[in-house]
């Protein structure tokens, strides 16, 4: 089973400034430095042709990767335009827009900052999961130690264990400022 300590450590790593990114840093870029020096990529494109570019980068990217399943680029595109939606506040007409104009950075800036998000989505998601299914008493434990890092009153103790994504978000935005103003 979970323990309290295991959970508060997992809050306290994911609250780390640019967390998301370091976990998900090295898989990212497999896939964007793969479509990076293609000319496919970096010259204009217009008409019915920028799907075939957007299936073509899929493949690429997914590859590179080691994600590409059957290898459908139809099914990879779909996968890229879920992805680019449900990510970053719906940025796939951006993302459909670099790639029409030939701009590859930004195409892949685009995935690399929805690949982030998924990735730090998941792993928070992960840990609210396990620590909404602890059992009462654990889950006042939880509570207590967690807001603690957040330098929050005892009565606050309770939020954090009805509500674990709050004392990661607290966190997380108390680490940024901290960061930002260091």
């Amino acid at each position: 089973m979970v323990t309290v300590d295991e959970l508060v450590k997992e809050i306290e790593g994911q609250s780390e400034v640019h967390s998301a990114w370091k976990g998900s840093k090295a898989q990212t870029q497999k896939g964007t430095v793969a479509t990076k020096g293609k000319a496919t990529y970096s010259t204009e494109t217009t008409g019915p042709e920028l799907e075939n570019k957007v299936q073509g980068y899929a493949l690429d990217l997914y590859t590179a990767r080691g994600e590409q399943g059957n290898g459908d680029k139809k099914i990879l595109a779909s996968n890229l335009r879920t992805l680019l939606v449900e990510g970053q506040g719906g940025h796939y007409s951006d993302f459909e827009e670099a790639l029409k104009i030939g701009d590859v950075d930004e195409a892949n800036k685009l995935v690399k900052d929805a690949f982030t998000q998924k990735y730090g989505t998941a792993y928070a998601s992960s840990t609210i999961a396990k620590a909404t299914h602890l059992p009462v008493e654990e889950r006042v434990k939880f509570g207590k130690a967690a807001i603690g890092k957040v330098g929050g009153g005892a009565a606050d103790y309770v939020l954090a264990a009805t509500n674990p994504g709050a004392v990661l978000g607290a966190l997380s935005r108390e680490r940024q400022a901290a960061y930002v103003f260091k």
